[in-house]
């Protein structure tokens, strides 16, 4: 199509107009399917209607707020991962970052709770009030690592083949918040007295040992392929004809 279009314009004249109008017939090959253009326009249409809203939230009580199930909403929007509209909330009235539920949790702590990262990332934005945030215990006394220690979600963790890469996946978002939080709070204990380490142990045992079996499934199905190819190289070379030429014995 590009070649045909641009042997009409050789053939034709090599004016602006001409080369416009080539180009306008280039652009109907790569045309965006009608369902996807709405989709995007309703997305745009969402975020503006969000943008309206957020900004009647600083008006409005503590009561208000819980009366439209404000919390519920935040919470699905984070486990949902949908940024935009936790950005935008936040840059309409920032005070909605130490706003806490009925269990004393920031929308950073379900955050961490739900593995989303990049919402998680926009707590970088409030400086050095963040730290602040990290070190606030809920009603049973976790702070930010408390709940990196605990189990994600299934429908995180599904994300991810196999228990052992699950595993790993875990241990380095744990890591990653343990970077994030000051020393001193990193061998605190929650209400049931248990430390980071135990806790982590304890949430993630199951995981643990369905990773040790998934890897031995694993390695002996390896094994099982590399013996099936060792056998055939071995009889393949054995079947091979010599390549030494035979003698021919002469009777007399």
């Amino acid at each position: 199509m590009v070649i045909l279009l641009c042997s009409n314009l050789c053939e034709d004249d090599n004016s602006p107009q001409s080369l416009v109008n080539v180009m306008k017939r280039m652009s109907k090959c790569f045309i965006v399917p009608e369902s996807i253009k709405e989709m995007k326009k309703r997305h745009a249409q969402a975020l503006q209607l969000h943008k309206l809203l957020f900004k009647e939230i600083p008006t409005l009580t503590n009561e208000e707020l819980n009366y439209l199930t404000f919390n519920d909403i935040m919470y699905d929007a984070i486990k949902c991962g949908i940024v935009e509209f936790i950005h935008e909330l936040i840059a309409s009235n920032p005070d909605l970052v130490w706003r806490v539920d009925n269990k004393g949790r920031t929308l950073f702590a379900y955050a961490i709770l739900l593995h989303q990262e990049k919402i998680f990332s926009l707590i970088y934005e409030l400086g050095e009030k963040r730290y602040s945030i990290m070190t606030k215990r809920d009603v049973f006394g976790n702070n930010f690592l408390n709940l990196a220690a605990k189990l994600s979600p299934a429908f995180h963790l599904d994300r991810v083949p196999g228990a052992a890469l699950q595993m790993q996946n875990e241990l380095r978002w744990f890591m990653e918040m343990e970077s994030m939080v000051p020393a001193k709070y990193k061998e605190r204990t929650n209400e049931n007295g248990h430390t980071l380490s135990a806790l982590f142990t304890k949430e993630h045992a199951e995981l643990m040992k369905q990773g040790e079996t998934w890897m031995k499934n694993t390695i002996a199905s390896y094994m099982v392929v590399a013996a099936l190819i060792v056998t055939v190289v071995f009889t393949t070379a054995f079947a091979l004809p010599s390549n030494k030429k035979r003698t021919q014995t002469c009777h007399f």
